[in-house]
């Protein structure tokens, strides 16, 4: 396999996903591997409804409906491909052909988040002058934060020292994604 532009050469657990993804685009775009440039390579966390995470493999499910996975991105000329995989299942996300990544299906909140995901909602309404129908609801995970600071303390403020159950939501609106961190029922914009 090529170096996509990598001087050192990539841990097998890196070339196994890598050689499927450039596989899979070259066979997309009738192109051999050397015109492909990689852009970048991470394992990542991902919720295991995310449009672009390809479902779990064996033996890579985490708690919280969490799968583990590569998120690979890719170059030719000017164009950059985004691509997920969890074990042998590969999902192109983004594309220039889509301008933009693929059309979420509905995310189904997990039970209980209903007023989490309402508060984030009418935050983001609120924060961005928005109509509702502007925002996707990207993902909802359970979450457990280790204070009631919610993973999101602010300067200068004190917060109780109990583990406090919630969620961790994405959600987006004119092209930028927007986390919050929440209780049950209060949600925190966390711009780390």
């Amino acid at each position: 396999m090529p170096s996509l532009g990598f001087s050192t050469p990539l841990p097998r657990k890196m070339t196994e996903p890598l050689e499927q993804v450039v596989h899979e685009l070259t066979a997309r775009l009738g192109i051999s591997a050397e015109e492909i440039e990689l852009v970048s390579i991470t394992t990542e966390e991902m919720p295991a409804g995310d449009p672009c995470a390809v479902g779990p493999a064996k033996g890579t499910a985490l708690p919280g409906g969490l799968v583990l996975g590569k998120e690979i991105v890719l170059r030719v000329g000017d164009a950059t491909y985004t691509y997920r995989v969890v074990g042998k299942r590969v999902a192109l996300c983004k594309s220039p052909a889509s301008g933009q990544e693929s059309t979420p299906p509905a995310v189904s909140p997990p039970d209980g988040s209903e007023a989490a995901l309402e508060a984030a909602l009418a935050d983001l309404e609120a924060r961005l002058h928005i109509a509702r129908s502007d925002i996707q609801v990207q993902t909802v995970e359970k979450r457990m934060w280790s204070d009631a600071s919610l993973g999101c303390p602010q300067p200068g403020m004190m917060y109780a020292q109990v583990i406090t159950p919630g969620f961790l939501i994405r959600l987006s609106a004119g092209g930028k994604v927007y986390t919050y961190h929440t209780s049950l029922t209060h949600a925190v914009l966390c711009e780390k």
